[in-house]
């Protein structure tokens, strides 16, 4: 999770949930703090390029931008981008998002294989409002993508639930 700030605890919480390995990253000295995380399994300061090497992005690594700093966010995307990242899903509004990868597009090519991985807005579209509302937004979402699934109603599902 890339941000600090207080809408990430209720995604750390929710991802911790479900056994995830959950690495805050963020820019702020202060908000980069493992005791405001304790459910992290890493807390990390980066405030400068390169990356860092103790960072491990493979694919299937899912990544969520919400540092609520564009060129912070920026820098970011351009790093996930030429990562292996399955999952990269960037909070905020659509415009917001496309002004990222417009500017983006200027230093890396935007292909399919990188746009697929791509979720912008974060989450599924249940009507979230809060903090906590949102963070399980992002959480369904990631876990239709990492299970191949749209992410519907199961009403409308056709066979078995549950893959035997």
């Amino acid at each position: 999770i890339f941000g600090g700030g207080p809408d990430v605890f209720p995604v750390v919480s929710l991802a911790k949930q479900l056994g995830w390995h959950i690495t805050v990253i963020d820019h702020r000295e202060p908000f980069a703090d493992p005791k405001r995380f304790p459910e992290a399994d890493r807390v990390v300061l980066w405030q400068e390029e390169p990356f860092p090497d103790t960072v491990r992005i493979d694919h299937r690594t899912v990544c969520v931008v919400m540092t609520h700093h564009y060129l912070t966010d920026k820098k970011i995307l351009l790093h996930l981008m030429r990562s292996p990242a399955a999952y990269i899903g960037i909070l905020g509004p659509a415009k917001r998002a496309k002004q990222l990868l417009d500017e983006v597009r200027d230093e890396l090519p935007l292909t399919c294989e990188i746009t697929n991985r791509i979720y912008s807005p974060v989450g599924l579209d249940i009507g979230a409002e809060t903090a906590e509302e949102i963070a399980l937004s992002v959480i369904a979402e990631i876990m239709a993508v990492l299970h191949n699934r749209e992410g519907g109603s199961l009403r409308e599902r056709r066979g078995p639930i549950h893959q035997r």
